[in-house]
């Protein structure tokens, strides 16, 4: 298996392996169960508004990816953006968290904050149809969070990861991901597998709850036949992820696991549930250096 190892989807030679940068951002389980500052992360409002009326909204970044995973070759960055769609002046605040729901200590920069913050994204004023950025581009190896980001009125919330070269700063790769909403039990997510070229798409899950909560994963086929199953339990604040291909295979905790897939493109859909609305997740298509997001639909 792959680990997740901190990181997003690992290279291993910059293009050739884009697919590698990936693998590594999706496999991490030893922070499954650890403690974490809950008083901390749930500080602030877990709602869930659209924004669509003037409301405030609260989205989730389930993957704040940040660092160089192959020894310095290449190097990502993560940039959210928050948009005020509305016509009045609104407030952002946030949180961001490690993988194991305790507070970040990355370094986090942002086009209305000058002296950057770390952790607690202050409440900041963004004015009728403006933006603000944050961006999250040093960290000593590496690394991934997660956040959750608060507005007041109306926002559109979304992020997209850079690859960079880790000499020459060169762009090789950018990838957008809409923010998640933070309160989702059933969601759906279309899976397209080709063995051959590797071709699967990832996922990540947050339980933004705060108490421990379960999550079963279903793999299915084109024609609805159950491939595989497996249940997941996060403790609060806790984020998880990975390919379908990897964590639904014999030996790991499914059952039924995947048998052996037909050569060739085959098409499916991932399916969770949960009795619990505190999960956010976001989903990534990967085939050699071919990278793309992935549609989520929310069933409850």
């Amino acid at each position: 298996m792959i680990e997740y190892n901190r990181g997003i989807w690992k290279t291993a030679a910059l293009a050739v392996a884009v697919t590698l940068v990936f693998a590594v951002f999706v496999f991490k389980f030893e922070d499954w169960t650890k403690d974490f500052n809950s008083e901390f992360v749930y500080a602030q409002s877990t709602g869930t508004g659209t924004g669509s009326s003037g409301t405030g909204v609260t989205k989730v970044i389930p993957q704040v990816a940040v660092g160089s995973y192959d020894a310095g070759l290449t190097k990502y960055i993560t940039v959210i953006q928050i948009i005020n769609t509305g016509t009045t002046a609104i407030s952002v605040s946030g949180n961001f968290y490690n993988t194991n729901g305790s507070a970040s200590t990355l370094a986090m920069k942002s086009n209305l904050i000058p002296s950057g913050f770390t952790g607690t994204l202050p409440a900041t004023n963004v004015g009728a149809s403006g933006v603000m950025t944050i961006t999250a581009d040093t960290a000593a190896t590496g690394t991934i969070n997660w956040a959750r980001i608060v507005t007041t009125g109306a926002a559109s919330v979304s992020a997209y990861f850079e690859l960079h070269d880790g000499a020459t700063n060169i762009l090789y790769n950018r990838t957008g991901i809409a923010g998640s909403l933070a309160t989702m039990s059933k969601f759906v997510i279309p899976r397209v597998r080709n063995v051959a070229s590797g071709l699967d798409v990832g996922f990540a899950i947050v339980n933004t709850g705060a108490t421990s909560a379960n999550i079963t994963l279903t793999a299915k086929d084109q024609g609805g036949v159950v491939l595989a199953v497996r249940t997941f339990t996060l403790a609060p604040g806790n984020h998880t992820s990975g390919f379908p291909f990897q964590l639904l295979a014999a030996g790991q905790a499914c059952s039924p696991c995947l048998s052996t897939e037909a050569a060739g493109t085959n098409y499916g859909f991932l399916s969770f549930e949960s009795t619990s609305a505190a999960f956010a997740s976001t989903a990534l298509a990967i085939e050699g250096a071919s990278l793309s997001s992935f549609p989520i639909e929310v069933l409850q």
